[in-house]
C-alpha cells in the first residue's frame, strides 16, 4: 500500500485509536495556545485562572472532535449531548485528579523522578480517558419504550 493512496488515508482516518491519538495531540495544542494567549491577555501572575481557562477549553475541544471525529457519535437529542458533555467533564476531571494523586504519591511522597513518574501517569491517563470516552460515547440502542 502506497502512503499516498486514497484508501490507506481513509483506512487512517477511519481508525478509531489513531484518531484519538491526533485528537489527543489536537487537545493539547488547543491547551497551550489558551494557557498562553490566558497569559498574555490575563497576566502571568493569574496561573490558576490561566489554567483553569485553557483546561475547560481544551475539555471542550477534546469533547467536541472526539464526539464526532473518534467515536462518530451523531444525532441524539439534546438531552443526550448535555448527559454526554457532562459525563465527559466529570471522566476528565477524575483523570485530572488521578493524575495529581499519582505525581504526589510517586514523586512527593516516594521521591522518584517527576519526569519518569509524569510519563507513566501519561500513558494511563491517555490509556483510561479513551475507555471512558468509548463509554461516553457508545451507540446507545433504541429502546423500548420502557
Amino acid at each position: 500500500m502506497k502512503l499516498n493512496d486514497l484508501d490507506f488515508r481513509r483506512h487512517i482516518l477511519e481508525n478509531e485509536k489513531v484518531m484519538y491519538l491526533i485528537v489527543g495531540v489536537l487537545t493539547t495544542l488547543v491547551n497551550y495556545i489558551l494557557y498562553f494567549l490566558c497569559r498574555t491577555y490575563l497576566g502571568p501572575d493569574r496561573v490558576m485562572l490561566n489554567t483553569a481557562i485553557s483546561w475547560f477549553g481544551a475539555v471542550l475541544f477534546a469533547f467536541v472532535t472526539n464526539r464526532r471525529f473518534v467515536f462518530r457519535s451523531h444525532g441524539g437529542n439534546f438531552r443526550d449531548l448535555l448527559r454526554q458533555a457532562v459525563q465527559f467533564y466529570a471522566s476528565r476531571g477524575a483523570s485530572g485528579v488521578l493524575e495529581l494523586a499519582i505525581m504526589y504519591i510517586f514523586v512527593e511522597l516516594a521521591g522518584l523522578s517527576d519526569v519518569l513518574v509524569k510519563v507513566a501517569a501519561s500513558i494511563i491517563i491517555v490509556i483510561l480517558n479513551y475507555f471512558l470516552s468509548k463509554a461516553i460515547f457508545r451507540k446507545r440502542k433504541e429502546s423500548s419504550g420502557i
